[in-house]
């Protein structure tokens, strides 16, 4: 019996698509900050969506503690994730945390390395990320010199609102990608590498 063209070329297309589609991973992210950076990780992947960028599937916690509770919390879910089988586990696993003052981030630091999670860490805090989205910014800042330089800016508070320009990431990511080591110099961010691991197809990359 002849074989109908019409169904080759739709079987030769689902082929084609089956051998071209990428395996989307899932990331878990616990936070050091309960509100801003979780708001700002929603944000970012809508509104990367919403221009075509395809976005790892991502489960965001905000810890709201300090870093060592950031990695035994990001331990705690990652071991409940494994519990239920390896295709509801995590592929990777972020800590994403600030440097302000704390005496205990180089135990975290290791802690979380011999767990075989990354950090991603802001000197001095998360907000030098979010104020690269709106200028350069090379000198030294406290975590009072971002609020009030954001604040200038219209970003006033914890919360990351719709308005933010995420369309700026870009920029933010060739601001910070100078930072290559995880204890990063003041003002520096190790954000950019766990922003350009969402990036599911490498668009935003440099």
């Amino acid at each position: 019996m002849a074989r109908n063209r019409n169904d080759v070329r739709s079987r030769t297309s689902l082929s084609r698509t089956r051998g071209t589609r990428q395996e989307r991973r899932r990331i878990l992210i616990v936070t050091e900050g309960e509100e801003t950076e979780p708001d700002y990780f929603k944000g970012l992947a809508a509104s990367l969506r919403a221009t075509g960028v395809d976005v790892q599937s991502m489960q965001i916690i905000g810890e709201g503690r300090d870093p060592m509770r950031v990695v035994k919390r990001a331990a705690l879910l990652s071991n409940e994730g494994r519990s239920i089988g390896k295709r509801d586990g995590y592929d990777s696993v972020w800590c994403v945390i600030d440097v302000d003052d704390h005496a205990g981030l180089p135990n975290a630091i290791i802690e979380a390395k011999a767990l075989g999670f990354s950090v991603s860490i802001s000197n001095p805090c998360f907000e030098i990320w979010l104020l690269w989205h709106f200028i350069d910014c090379t000198r030294y800042m406290t975590r009072e010199d971002l609020k009030a330089a954001l604040k200038k800016r219209g970003h006033e508070g914890k919360s990351v609102s719709a308005s933010f320009p995420f369309a700026s990431v870009k920029n933010a990511i060739n601001r910070a990608s100078g930072a290559t080591v995880d204890m990063p110099d003041n003002p520096g961010s190790g954000v950019w590498r766990l922003v350009e691991v969402l990036d599911q197809g490498g668009r935003l990359k440099a």
